[in-house]
């Protein structure tokens, strides 16, 4: 597709044959252009939900990849954002905006590429893209996933999230395990707009450490035990940033305890309205699952928590060495932050059940 001077230009593609919600996105792209800060790209899903992959960056170089197969990737786990890349950008970056914004979209449809010239001088050409689109592998029965403590998420504040009356005050003085902290109280001058994420510890007690990364918004981050109230900041706490990431050029970080087994909750919220994209990540945790086993009628209920992903379920009717362990064919669904599978018991003999992990 041609990419002409002071011009804006649409490329699609039609996605079919997905039975559930979109878990993740990557976007591939090969424009072949003379002064790349002429470029804005967006990604534009079915449901007309839009987010920035590059907007004016690459100063006067040339190009976003070499070829087709030596592309640009945007992926929000990479390392590097696209805005401290460098052209011909071949690689994989973090986009603008992040791609978890598409999570839970029916990805059937009509996908757009936008791409504009913004400024005279030059043109170019959009020479081929691509999408690489996972999607959820499971039924929805209802409730909030657990999320594994080892992990990298990306994220926005200040679009769609919703507000609290007061955020806590900042003091600077970071929770670590080594020092823990009393709950500094509330600031009283702020409502601040807030998300939330839920962890589940493995069986395992841990030294949970959050770090914070933003440089275009201010952000600040508290953990609390359990679950979270942003009507009560102090209840349940468990620690905080002290400081917020303007604060400290971009990145803030703090730590706390958590025994086997627990659930607690980050928060992340805004100063004084601030808006755009962060990365969040929480590493320290045990994130082994506990397999539950209970009767259920004349079937057994067998679950998990969601935080253990890339598990699958297996049973045998026995267990000595050489043991052929098979894989069970039904998809789990999501029930209260577990996969749950219900199955048939065996008309005579024992039942043996484990999970494994499907990757390395």
């Amino acid at each position: 597709m041609a990419i002409p001077d002071l011009s804006t230009n649409f490329s699609t593609l039609n996605v079919s044959g997905f039975t559930s919600a979109l878990a993740q996105i990557t976007v591939s792209i090969n424009i072949s252009h003379t002064f790349d800060s002429d470029l804005d790209v967006y990604l534009i899903a079915p449901d007309a939900t839009t987010i920035a992959l590059t907007r004016a960056n690459g100063s006067s170089a040339d190009n976003y990849g070499t070829n087709c197969a030596n592309p640009t990737v945007f992926d929000d786990a990479a390392g590097t954002s696209i805005t401290a890349g460098t052209a011909p950008f071949v690689g994989t970056f973090r986009p603008e905006q992040p791609l978890s914004t598409f999570r839970g979209l029916n990805p059937n449809g009509v996908w757009t590429l936008r791409v504009s010239d913004h400024s005279g001088g030059d043109f170019g050409t959009l020479n081929c893209w691509s999408l690489s689109i996972s999607a959820f592998n499971s039924s929805n029965g209802g409730g909030v996933c657990d999320l594994c403590p080892n992990v990298t998420l990306s994220s926005a504040i200040g679009y769609n999230n919703p507000a609290q009356p007061d955020r806590i005050i900042r003091n600077g003085q970071a929770t670590s395990c080594a020092a823990p902290t009393g709950c500094p109280g509330g600031a009283g001058f702020d409502s601040p707009n807030y998300d939330t994420f839920t962890f589940r510890n493995g069986p395992s007690d841990a030294c949970i450490t959050v770090t914070l990364v933003s440089s275009i918004a201010d952000v600040f981050s508290a953990a609390y035990l359990g679950s979270y109230d942003p009507t009560n900041l102090c209840n349940n706490y468990l620690g905080d940033s002290g400081s917020s990431t303007f604060d400290t050029g971009g990145t803030v970080s703090y730590s706390f305890g958590v025994a086997s087994n627990a659930t607690f909750v980050v928060e992340v919220n805004n100063i004084f309205g601030s808006a755009g994209p962060y990365r969040l990540s929480v590493t320290g945790g045990d994130c082994r699952p506990v397999l539950n086993i209970n009767p259920a009628g004349t079937n057994v209920l067998v679950n998990w928590t969601t935080a253990a992903a890339g598990y699958q379920l297996e049973q045998t009717n026995s267990v000595p060495a050489g043991t052929n362990w098979n894989s069970v064919p039904a998809l789990p669904a999501i029930v209260g932050g577990k996969y749950q599978v219900t199955n048939g018991l065996p008309g005579t003999g024992n039942q043996f059940y484990r999970l494994r992990k499907s990757e390395p």
